[in-house]
C-alpha cells in the first residue's frame, strides 16, 4: 500500500482542506475522523476517501473578458448603475507566470478568450489595451492603442493594461477577466481607473463597425489615443504631427473627464476618418454650438458630431464634466434650434450631414 503525507490546514473548527500531492497515476487518499466529547469519550472512526487524479500538462483556460463601465445619461456619469459589461473591442490576452512574468499564452479576443496553459502554474491574465488587425492577414488593417504621450505626441510608458491577481491553473478554469473601474456606485475614487482605457476602445469599436458596414476592406492608419491621469480637462482634441495621429482626451477627475463619454470619444474618431480618408480643411481652434466660426470648422465639426450620432445610431449628443462627473451637456442633433443657422454654424452643418446620412443607410 502506496503512503502519503498530507498535512490538514484547520479553517474552522468544522472545516480542514489539504493540498493534493502530485501524482502520476490515481491514487485514493483516506482520511480518518474521531470525535470526543467533554466527558472524554472517542467515537467510532468515520471514514471518507478522496480520489487525486494527476495533473494534464496542459489545460484549457477560458472566460469572459470584462470591464467595469459607467453609464452616462444626460444628468453626468450615473455612478450608481456601473457594472461590468462584456468588451467588444478585440484586444491581446496573455497568461503570464506569476512568478517569473513570462508569457506562457497569448491571443487576440473580444468578449470571451480561452488559452492553452500548463495543467499546475500559478498565473495572472494581462490584457493590453490596444486593438489591432495587420498583415499578413488581408485587409481590412488598423492599429488603435490607448497610452499617456507628452504634449509633443511621444509615449511616456507602454499601452495601457491591465494584469490580474494570481491564481492557479489546476485542473482547468473558467476564469472571468474582470477590469475595475477605480470608482464605488457612490462615486468614489478608490482604486486605480484600470477600466478607462478599454472603456474607450469600446467606443472606437463602434466607429470601426460603421466604417467596415461601408468600406469592409477600409486600411485605417495607425491611431494613438492619448489618455492620462495628468490629461486636463476641456482639452479634448485630434491632431495630426510627424509623430502621427493621436486622439487626445480629457481625464481630469471632479473637472471633465472624456473616458465614459461616447459621443465625445467618437465625434474625435469622426476627425481621424475625415483626415485620414477624406479632405480635412478645417483649421481648428475653440468654438462652440451655435457660434458664427470659419465655415472649415463649422463642417468639419459638425461632420464628426454627425458621425458620432450615426456610430451609435443615437441624435442625442452628450459630454459629462464638473464635480464627480455629475453635470451634462446634451442637445439632439435631430431637435437643434441652432443659433445663427447657415455654414457658419456646426449644428447646422451635423444636423445636414445626420439627415444626408440617415437617407443612405
Amino acid at each position: 500500500m502506496l503512503f502519503r503525507s498530507v498535512t490538514l490546514n484547520r479553517l474552522t473548527p468544522f472545516v480542514s482542506t489539504f493540498t493534493a500531492p502530485i501524482v502520476t497515476s490515481d491514487q485514493v487518499l483516506t482520511f480518518s475522523a474521531t470525535v470526543t466529547d467533554d466527558e472524554g469519550a472517542i467515537s467510532a472512526p468515520d471514514t471518507i476517501d478522496i480520489t487525486v487524479q494527476p495533473v494534464p500538462a496542459q489545460v484549457t483556460l477560458r472566460g469572459q473578458v470584462l470591464y467595469e463601465r459607467v453609464p452616462l445619461d444626460f444628468r453626468g456619469l450615473r455612478y450608481p448603475e456601473l457594472g461590468f459589461v462584456e468588451l467588444s473591442a478585440e484586444v491581446l490576452i496573455e497568461a503570464v507566470d506569476a512568478t517569473t512574468q513570462a508569457v506562457i499564452a497569448s491571443g487576440r479576443f473580444a468578449g470571451n478568450y480561452e488559452l492553452s496553459v500548463p495543467g499546475a502554474a500559478n498565473i495572472m491574465l494581462r490584457a493590453t489595451a490596444e486593438t489591432a488587425r495587420q498583415a499578413p492577414l488581408p485587409l481590412p488593417h488598423w492599429q488603435i492603442a490607448v497610452r499617456d504621450l507628452d504634449v509633443n505626441g511621444a509615449p511616456l510608458g507602454p499601452v495601457h493594461s491591465y494584469t490580474s491577481p494570481a491564481f492557479s491553473s489546476r485542473g482547468g478554469v473558467i476564469r472571468h477577466l474582470q477590469i475595475p473601474s477605480g470608482w464605488t456606485s457612490t462615486g468614489q475614487l478608490v482604486g486605480p481607473r484600470a477600466a478607462a482605457p478599454f472603456a474607450i476602445l469600446d467606443s472606437v469599436q463602434a466607429g470601426l463597425v460603421a466604417v467596415l458596414n461601408v468600406l469592409p476592406g477600409a486600411d485605417f492608419p495607425p491611431l494613438t489615443i492619448d489618455w492620462g491621469l495628468n490629461n486636463a480637462g476641456g482639452l479634448t482634441f485630434y491632431q495630426r504631427t510627424a509623430a502621427g495621429r493621436r486622439i487626445v482626451l480629457a481625464a481630469e477627475v471632479d473637472v471633465d473627464t472624456d473616458e465614459y463619454d461616447p459621443p465625445v470619444i467618437l465625434h474625435e474618431f469622426g476627425h481621424y476618418l475625415d483626415d485620414s480618408f477624406a479632405r480635412s480643411d478645417s483649421i481648428g481652434g475653440s468654438h462652440s454650438i451655435g457660434e458664427r466660426v470659419d465655415m472649415r470648422v463649422a463642417f468639419g465639426e459638425g461632420l464628426a458630431t454627425a458621425f458620432s450620432s450615426m456610430a451609435r445610431n443615437n441624435p442625442e449628443y452628450r459630454d459629462s464634466f464638473g464635480v464627480g462627473q455629475g453635470a451634462a451637456g446634451f442637445f439632439s442633433i435631430e431637435n437643434d434650434s441652432a443659433i445663427n443657422e447657415g455654414w457658419y454654424s456646426e449644428s447646422s452643418a451635423h444636423e445636414i450631414v445626420w439627415e444626408i446620412g440617415r437617407a443612405h443607410v
